[in-house]
């Protein structure tokens, strides 16, 4: 929750480490839009919540949240958690496939 005035300064989140599992990714979703004040900052982009709506990136992929004007924001944040696989062999001919892009907020 995040009130008027309130801000969150840039920032990286930290991965998670719990056993064998460890996180790489984190989830962030809005749960709500009737506030005035900007978005998450990324480096490269502004995100607008819309009720929903939900980022998944990168904990080295630093944000940051501008203060709040009026009214709150509600956000739910969690660690996208990893566990190693065993190493398997992949029929001959099939390639990886390239992470989506996004452009001008949407995905290609």
């Amino acid at each position: 929750r995040q009130g008027p005035g309130q801000q969150t300064k840039a920032h990286r989140d930290i991965p998670v480490k719990s056993g064998l599992s460890c996180s790489r990714l984190s989830l962030l979703c809005y749960l709500n839009e009737d506030f005035v004040g900007e978005g998450t900052r990324f480096r490269s982009c502004t995100v607008r919540p819309k009720l929903g709506m939900a980022v998944l990136f990168r904990h080295e992929l630093a944000r940051a949240e501008p203060p709040v004007c009026s009214g709150h924001k509600y956000t739910l944040r969690a660690s996208i958690m990893y566990q190693p696989m065993p190493t398997i062999e992949l029929p001959s001919g099939v390639g990886r496939i390239p992470p989506p892009r996004l452009v001008e907020g949407r995905h290609l």
